[in-house]
């Protein structure tokens, strides 16, 4: 398995920031503001239109891995019944690399991030939607100079997906292998586990999934035709009001697309280290 920390950090590295740039750069005149800003942006704006692109193709390449609990559903429950947790506790099984908590803490962690995605992702990858094809198209929202904040709780999403992926996992140790005593601290936390686990896979769905597809595929293409139009000259003027939201919306939906895709790999590595576990208990006690 890959250290998704680790993965996560590196893609999140190379990313201008573009809200910064905008705000250092609006001390200038106006014209020379624009002219500032559109060089700026239309040398960045490919490092998030292959973002993006990348992004699409994750996501439509995840799996929903959530039925592989079903393969172990009565090896739960001949564990609860026929094993002591000091005969298991010291047997060696995958786990996700880095991972440093255990996957009881793991899985509550796991259910509050995913309400955290499906809370922001497709809303606000529907608002940056929205935003690129009015500065493209809608000059009275492109030149308008009331404050526009329609990213205002993004930050806030992302912080909490950002510090709960590092409280999981370590992106220096390249450990996957653990002890079970580190992932659950009891035979009847087997069975909890896999009912908890069961309910957070229900917060991952196919049909969104392909929303977010959709969604981040026309972001990129869009995004595209922005840059040709400032390119191009037919935008010569924009307010720094909707410059700096536009900044602020592809900056932080490029952290928040990341940090989402992060937390349903993660769950979907979740699922498969707790079918590995169940299945080593099993063979060890049949050699016993």
């Amino acid at each position: 398995m890959n250290n998704i920390n680790k993965t996560r950090l590196e893609k999140l590295d190379v990313l201008p920031d573009m809200t910064f740039r905008v705000l250092a750069l609006s001390n200038e005149g106006i014209g020379d503001m624009f002219k500032s800003i559109n060089e700026f942006f239309t040398s960045k704006l490919d490092t998030f239109v292959s973002k993006f692109r990348d992004d699409s193709t994750e996501v439509k390449e995840l799996s929903m891995n959530g039925r592989v609990l079903n393969q172990v559903n009565k090896d739960v429950n001949t564990i609860l019944k026929n094993y002591k947790y000091s005969g298991i506790m010291d047997i060696s099984t995958p786990t996700i690399v880095g991972l440093q908590v255990s996957l009881i803490e793991l899985t509550a962690s796991l259910n509050s991030s995913l309400i955290t995605v499906n809370k922001s992702l497709i809303p606000y990858l529907e608002t940056l939607d929205s935003d690129i094809s009015k500065m493209i198209s809608d000059k009275d929202y492109r030149n308008s100079l009331k404050e526009i904040k329609n990213y205002k709780n993004i930050v806030n999403d992302n912080q909490v997906l950002s510090d709960n992926i590092s409280s999981w996992i370590d992106p220096m140790v390249k450990s996957d292998v653990a002890k079970i005593k580190t992932l659950v601290p009891n035979v009847s936390s087997i069975k909890d586990l896999h009912s908890e686990l069961l309910k957070v896979n229900k917060l991952m769905n196919e049909k969104d999934l392909a929303t977010i597809e959709k969604l981040i595929s026309n972001i990129s293409e869009k995004i595209d035709t922005l840059k040709d139009v400032m390119v191009s000259g037919e935008v010569t003027k924009a307010s720094k009001a909707s410059l700096t939201n536009l900044a602020n919306g592809i900056d932080e939906c490029a952290k928040l697309v990341t940090n989402s895709v992060s937390v349903y790999a993660i769950l979907n590595q979740t699922n498969d280290v707790y079918v590995k576990m169940v299945k080593q208990i099993i063979a060890y006690g049949k050699k016993q």
